[in-house]
């Protein structure tokens, strides 16, 4: 019904408009006989400038002109708008066209926008995850670090058993060569 509608107002405006082209060739076709028959009759003076012929729009061809005669001959004569209904059904269809593609890109980008948002909590995620981890990587190496000095007497007490019998080895010796030279000393007195 709206289509209908469009469509009659568009062959409305369509007569109108070449009504108006029509009486107005009608008028300037009029306008420039006149200046034509004023500027035969009227004599040249000297020093007038001629008029600027650039603004001056040209006279109406002879296809108007028979067209403008045909339609002045018989007023009862019908004109066919056939052409201005095909073109408007034409416009009609390029809106509804123009109304799918938008309402199909709408929807593509509001599934970008989605897919975005998406891609925003899982990066804010992984940058979660990552701390939690490097969290994690720290307590182990201290973990790690700590098992290691804690267990470095543990490890080290075998050596240092071995470096002490090994002093109290060499102080036993040292002890028993001083006896022994202090009593050997002893004979010869």
């Amino acid at each position: 019904m709206a289509m209908l509608a469009l469509l009659a107002g568009l062959a409305d405006a369509n007569r109108d408009i070449k009504k108006k082209q029509k009486r107005s060739k009608l008028q300037d076709q009029q306008r420039l006989e006149q200046e034509v028959s004023t500027k035969t009759d009227a004599p040249v003076e000297l020093g007038k400038q001629e008029e600027d012929l650039s603004t001056k729009t040209d006279a109406p061809t002879e296809k108007v002109q028979e067209k403008a005669e045909d339609t002045n001959k018989d007023p009862n004569k019908k004109i066919d708008f056939q052409g201005t209904l095909e073109n408007a059904q034409e416009v009609a269809k390029s809106v509804e066209q123009l109304k799918e593609r938008t309402k199909e890109t709408s929807q593509k980008a509001q599934q970008v926008s989605n897919k975005f948002d998406s891609y925003g909590k899982k990066v804010k995620a992984l940058e979660t995850n990552l701390d939690t981890l490097t969290e994690e990587q720290h307590k182990y190496n201290v973990a790690v670090t700590s098992h290691i000095k804690e267990g470095e007497q543990e490890r080290m007490e075998a050596f240092n058993e071995a470096t002490e019998d090994s002093d109290n080895q060499v102080s036993k010796n040292s002890e028993d060569e001083k006896v022994e030279a202090t009593t050997t000393e002893k004979p010869e007195e």
